[in-house]
């Protein structure tokens, strides 16, 4: 499949997309979502990387970069038994790791956000009520999941948040598999820019975006 990328602009965010949402990404995104389809995830990382360098999207980085990944609802998240944005973020890690070895980027997952109360499911909602849904809906924890290209292959630990490097500089771009309204991403950039965390961007691999959704 054609990528065809995007680059949107939603409350200051620019959102970066690989694909449109057609019935076959619909497809391919609810395999890795719902049934953790390791082919299916790993193809929508794939593609979502290939178009991270198709912009520049990282030209700016110079140091380490952070990818903070969207976080699902905590009763899909225990349906399901895995976190999926995770999950997706780890995979491209993985992958733009082995693109860009040897330039001295380094890239970090690092699962921060949560939800602070239940929200509702977004299928059926519409942009306002989607932003209204998503209004102060997460938080910063500072204990939280960390997968490093330093660490290794696959391996995942836990421990503190720590965003200040001495030297250089640090790059937070949110993560998720589909940007509809952008309400979700919006709401997460407010919560870290309260913690005094810079939002770079945001990096999905599907996108129903268009100029009705931005307001």
């Amino acid at each position: 499949m054609q990528l065809d990328v995007k680059t949107q602009k939603r409350d200051g965010l620019q959102i970066l997309s690989s694909l449109p949402y057609t019935p076959q990404v619909s497809r391919v995104i609810l395999a890795a979502k719902e049934d953790n389809n390791l082919i299916a995830r790993n193809w929508l990382a794939q593609v979502m990387q290939k178009a991270v360098f198709v912009t520049k999207f990282l030209a700016t980085a110079t140091s380490e970069i952070i990818l903070v990944p969207i976080p699902s609802r905590s009763t899909a998240n225990r349906s399901r038994g895995y976190l999926h944005t995770q999950l997706l973020a780890e995979s491209l890690v993985r992958k733009l790791s082995a693109t860009v070895e040897g330039e001295g980027i380094k890239f970090r997952v690092s699962n921060i956000l949560v939800h602070t109360h239940r929200v509702r499911d977004q299928t059926k909602l519409s942009a306002f009520a989607r932003s209204r849904n998503m209004h102060d809906s997460m938080k910063v924890i500072a204990n939280s999941r960390i997968y490093s290209s330093r660490l290794g292959d696959g391996e995942l630990r836990k421990q503190m948040y720590e965003p200040i490097l001495i030297e250089g500089k640090v790059n937070h771009f949110l993560i998720d598999d589909l940007v509809t309204t952008g309400s979700t991403l919006a709401a997460a950039k407010r919560t870290l820019m309260n913690h005094g965390i810079e939002v770079t961007g945001a990096i999905c691999a599907a996108s129903r975006l268009d100029s009705r959704d931005f307001f």
